[in-house]
């Protein structure tokens, strides 16, 4: 009886250090977004920089390619799965008078990552600035979801960044510069119930991001961005309410 007791107090205490850990972590990256907006850091010339951006073809990845245009980088590549979308913004991006192209390339599959990674090095040069935002939301409770939903899910959102590293970052260390964005979520930092499979992935994430800055503390010019965003009004939210 005092073992079993001793077990849930211990487990009390667990569970509230990893509440209250979780709630700090949240609370400390919404107060560093809004110290930025109070005291926005300088914008740093992109003007040598090959930005490739996973999932560009629609959502945020559009819009930051757009966003990226403004600030005139050397080139901007677009990756994705559907080419309609991808023509469209690579257009608007020239439109703009930036150099941008795109390739349909599925995340998920490593092997055209790194074919298509190679490619890139080929014909445009080194990739300098990576922005790994390609995701999908899968809306379920864990016992109605299946197999396929939770695979997918976790090879969209967190394998394919491991993936785009490892294609990408051997140039940035070569150069000894470079830039990793991270597109994750406020599901990355605190759940949401229906959402286990998506916040799961996004955990991943975080957690590959954060080591990833550990292993690279050596190369103090190559930086990481993790973007832990809330609520996006795009189609992949569409259907879910907070």
């Amino acid at each position: 009886m005092e073992s079993d007791s001793s077990y849930v107090l211990w487990e009390c205490c667990r569970f509230t250090f990893l509440s209250v850990y979780t709630v700090f972590k949240a609370f400390y990256y919404v107060l560093k977004t809004l110290i930025l907006k109070i005291l926005p850091r300088k914008e740093k010339s992109v003007a040598d920089d090959v930005i490739l951006i996973t999932g560009g073809g629609r959502g945020i990845g559009r819009q930051m390619a757009l966003q990226f245009s403004r600030l005139k980088p050397k080139h901007i590549i677009l990756w994705g799965r559907k080419e309609e979308p991808l023509q469209k913004t690579t257009e608007d991006v020239q439109g703009l008078g930036v150099s941008c192209s795109y390739f349909v390339c599925d995340v998920c599959d490593r092997e055209l990552v790194y074919k298509t990674g190679e490619e890139i090095k080929n014909s445009i040069g080194d990739v300098t600035i990576l922005v790994n935002n390609a995701g999908i939301f899968n809306g379920a409770l864990v016992l109605n979801d299946t197999e396929e939903n939770i695979q997918k899910t976790f090879a969209i959102n967190a394998l394919a960044h491991i993936w785009a590293y490892k294609a990408f970052l051997p140039g940035m260390i070569s150069q000894g510069q470079g830039h990793i964005v991270t597109i994750s979520s406020m599901l990355g930092i605190m759940s949401l119930r229906g959402a286990s499979s998506y916040c799961g992935s996004k955990f991943m994430t975080t957690g590959i991001s954060e080591a990833l800055h550990l292993e690279l503390e050596e190369y103090p010019n190559i930086h990481l961005t993790s973007v832990h965003s809330y609520q996006v009004q795009n189609d992949m939210f569409q259907h879910l309410k907070l």
